[in-house]
C-alpha cells in the first residue's frame, strides 16, 4: 500500500524563521540577559509579597493564639536576589539534602552560602511568594494563578523580544519536580518521569 502524500496548503506570506529583536547596547555577559527579562520591576514584586505574605502568616496565628509565631524580618532585594541566585545554584548542582550546601566542611567547596545562612534562607523560602496574599482561597482548579502577575510580566517580555518564526507548534512538556505538590504528574514511560505537565508554544 503506497505512504499517502498530503499537499502542502498554499502560503501566500512570506516565510519567517525565528529572530530576536534588537537588544539594548548594554547586552553583553550573561547577567544581562537574565536581567533583561527579569528586571527590577521583579525584584520589587517579589520583596513585597514575600514580606506581605509573612505578615499575613503572622497576623493569622495571632488570630488563632497559636504558639508557633515565627520571628521575622522583612526581607530585602539585596537578600532576595542571593535567594534566587542560590536556588539557582542548587538546582544546577542538585541535591536531595539543601541543608549540606551549608556545612562547615563544605562552605568553602560552595562559596555563595557565605553570602545567606541556612536558618535565613529557610526563613525566605517559608514564606516567599510571587503573587499578593490571598484574600480568599484559590481554586485548586486555578493553582497558576499563585503566579500571577509575575508570568504575565514575563510573556510581555518575550513577546517583547522574541519574533516568532512561521513554522510553531503548540505542544505539552514536562518540568521535572520531584518535591511535594498536589499537581504534579507521573509518567513512566516518558524520558522525565514526574513533574508539572505544561503547554508551551515551540518554535
Amino acid at each position: 500500500m503506497p505512504i499517502p502524500t498530503y499537499p502542502k496548503l498554499p502560503r501566500r506570506w512570506p516565510f519567517r524563521l525565528f529572530d530576536v529583536r534588537t537588544l539594548p547596547d548594554h547586552i553583553h555577559s550573561p547577567i544581562h540577559y537574565f536581567e533583561l527579562f527579569w528586571g527590577l520591576e521583579v525584584w520589587d514584586l517579589l520583596v513585597q509579597n514575600t514580606n506581605a505574605y509573612a505578615q499575613y502568616k503572622e497576623a493569622r496565628e495571632k488570630e488563632n493564639n497559636s504558639s508557633k509565631i515565627r520571628w521575622w524580618k522583612a526581607t530585602t532585594i539585596y537578600e532576595m536576589r542571593i535567594f534566587i541566585a542560590l536556588l539557582i545554584y542548587i538546582g544546577i548542582i542538585g541535591t536531595s539534602n539543601i541543608k549540606s550546601f551549608w556545612d562547615k566542611g563544605s562552605i568553602t567547596s560552595h562559596k555563595p552560602m557565605k553570602f545567606i545562612t541556612f536558618y535565613r534562607f529557610e526563613q525566605i523560602k517559608r514564606y516567599f511568594h510571587v503573587s499578593p496574599p490571598p484574600s480568599t482561597r484559590i481554586p485548586s482548579s486555578q493553582w497558576h494563578l499563585k503566579l500571577e502577575p509575575l508570568a504575565s510580566m514575563l510573556r510581555t517580555k518575550f513577546q517583547t523580544y522574541v519574533i516568532l518564526g512561521q513554522n510553531v507548534s503548540f505542544d505539552e512538556m514536562m518540568v521535572p519536580f520531584s518535591g511535594r505538590s498536589m499537581h504534579t504528574l507521573k509518567m513512566p514511560n516518558k524520558p522525565i518521569k514526574e513533574g508539572f505537565k505544561l503547554w508551551a508554544l515551540c518554535d
